[in-house]
């Protein structure tokens, strides 16, 4: 059986960090683990290829630094790569 993570943490984390993280990283995807951020790649795809190499598919969320507030409307709490 598969271990299932609500990503609630990370998805706090992301929130209270946007601010600075657009400063920065704008345009980048961002992976957190727990309160951590693991790095900031040019594409998902690369995002989600360095997470993996150490971490549990859907035990992290990656996220698009953007300033654009529509971009947020969707929350996606929890998913997994199968």
């Amino acid at each position: 059986m598969k271990a299932t993570y609500d990503l609630e943490t990370e998805y706090k984390f992301f929130q209270e960090h946007l601010p600075e993280f657009v400063k920065e990283y704008l345009g980048k995807y961002l992976v957190i683990i727990g309160q951590s951020v693991l790095g900031f790649y040019n594409s998902i795809s690369e995002a989600l290829a360095e997470a993996v190499k150490e971490h549990e598919p859907g035990s992290f969320f990656i996220e698009l630094c953007t300033d654009n507030k529509d971009y947020y409307n969707v929350v996606l709490y929890n998913w997994s790569v199968a």
